[in-house]
């Protein structure tokens, strides 16, 4: 249910009501990765980068593949408003070198990504 709030809240773009952006800041903090991620991919596409990024950057580190990939692809979507966290993404593909089919989508993110960064 937090998910698809945050989901709902993010769709919803940049809101005058402040408590949209409080809420999508509260759940930066909660307890499932997939809320993190997609609050912070909300902010992020407001352009609230600046708290956004930590967030996902520190997601890239988890140990599940599913939240990695989650919090790639979210970056990714960020393009050059995320070039902070260039470095972060190459280890997360340096990391999915298992040769699985979720590690070939991390990758596929990652490189996505730096291709933007390079345009």
């Amino acid at each position: 249910m937090r998910y698809w709030a945050a989901m709902a809240l993010g769709a919803m773009g940049k809101s005058s009501e402040p408590t949209v952006q409080s809420a999508l800041v509260a759940a930066l903090d909660d307890s499932h990765p997939a809320v993190r991620i997609e609050a912070a991919n909300a902010l992020a596409r407001t352009g609230d980068v600046d708290q956004a990024l930590p967030v996902l950057v520190r997601e890239l580190e988890s140990d599940s593949d599913d939240v990695v990939l989650h919090a790639a692809r979210a970056i990714e979507l960020q393009g050059k408003a995320a070039a902070g966290a260039a470095g972060a993404m190459k280890a997360a593909r340096e990391r999915a070198d298992h040769g699985g089919t979720i590690e070939m989508f991390i990758q596929f993110s990652v490189d996505a990504f730096l291709s933007q960064l390079e345009q």
